[in-house]
């Protein structure tokens, strides 16, 4: 009876003992999990702000490209987005001037072309969405256009500018490319119209660039 109760006590505490093994081999697996989960997270960050850096560079290039190429003095992307919703609870579309490269001669614009209402250059930008490329001439006027967004192309210093829509895979616009020419005795017809069909082209480029880069946020 003795041996027997000693046997019992010695199988009691063998259970005892595997179920502390047992306890700490899993916490030990799960701390593993936790850290490779944890690893695998910050690598996918790094990864994906290492893309949204290649974007933004590639984007850059592509503007200082057009600058050189149209010799314009300015060329910049506009995105859409919501902003803050109006009182019916519905979003107010605006644009945020994302990108710019300009020249030597002239001063950046990006610092107060934020959080733009769309619905003031509504005109503007329904012949941007709905041509391959505009060109708006303040000396002209021949374009769709408004006397405001005329007149705050004036208010910029811009003579002339140039635009083409920026769209996703789906042809629905995102936003534009434009660039400006602000100096009227060097503005020359002809390299206007080559401008605007290379900021065409660059429209194209970036469009896909925006695209990816929206998918992989």
């Amino acid at each position: 009876m003795e041996e027997m109760i000693k046997l019992i006590s010695s199988f009691g505490l063998s259970v005892v003992i595997s179920g502390f093994v047992l306890f700490f081999a899993v916490k030990f697996v799960n701390e593993l999990f936790d850290d490779f989960k944890r690893k695998r997270a910050e690598k996918s960050k790094a990864d994906l702000a290492e893309a949204r850096n290649q974007v933004s560079t590639t984007i850059m290039t592509i503007l200082e490209r057009t600058l050189l190429r149209a010799r314009c003095d300015r060329a910049y992307v506009f995105e859409f987005h919501n902003g803050t919703a109006s009182i019916g609870g519905l979003p107010f579309m605006k644009m945020t001037n994302t990108y710019e490269a300009h020249s030597e001669h002239t001063v950046s614009e990006m610092a107060v072309r934020e959080n733009m209402p769309m619905q003031m250059y509504a005109t503007y930008l329904h012949s941007i969405a709905n041509n391959d490329y505009v060109i708006f001439d303040t000396r002209s006027r021949t374009n769709a256009a408004s006397n405001f967004e005329y007149e705050t192309l004036l208010a910029r210093k811009v003579v002339v500018c140039a635009c083409a829509a920026i769209k996703d895979i789906h042809m629905k616009p995102v936003g534009y490319l434009g660039i400006d020419f602000c100096h009227d005795h060097l503005i020359d017809d002809a390299a206007v119209e080559t401008g605007a069909r290379l900021v065409q082209g660059a429209a194209k480029e970036i469009g896909a660039l925006l695209t990816v880069h929206k998918k992989s946020a």
